[in-house]
């Protein structure tokens, strides 16, 4: 089943086996258009185009969202993971750390936007080698 396969593609992304890169063209080969991921909740949930959605429940974590919103710092931890300098996990510490609460990521759109408490935002267009 689709959804399942959604389901796994998170857990992958989880464990260091597959890059940002590589979930990105899964998710839109299984027909993704869009996923949020919910850093207080730890969770992330998958939209399709026709309305069908699906539910991750994150592995668990010892990250506490600040209450700040740190611009600068979500773009450093977006470079990092882009960069490959830090996983998945990683990149999840470092954003809480800097007060993102969740981000949505439109994959069809080819662009992530991460959001603070206060609805302070920061957009991130995919890097070109990912078109």
């Amino acid at each position: 089943m689709r959804m399942e396969e959604v389901i796994s593609t998170t857990a992958t992304s989880y464990a260091g086996i597959t890059t940002f890169p590589q979930v990105v063209a899964k998710l839109l080969g299984l027909g993704v258009e869009s996923y949020r991921a919910d850093l207080i909740c730890k969770t992330s949930t998958y939209y399709m185009p026709n309305g069908a959605h699906a539910v991750a429940i994150h592995p668990p974590h010892d990250y506490i969202v600040a209450v700040e919103f740190d611009g600068p710092a979500v773009k450093a931890a977006i470079s990092s993971i882009q960069q490959g300098k830090v996983s998945y996990v990683e990149f999840m510490h470092l954003i809480s750390r800097a007060g993102v609460t969740n981000y949505m990521v439109y994959l069809t759109g080819k662009k992530a936007v991460y959001y603070g408490r206060s609805g302070e935002s920061h957009m991130e267009h995919f890097p070109s080698r990912q078109e």
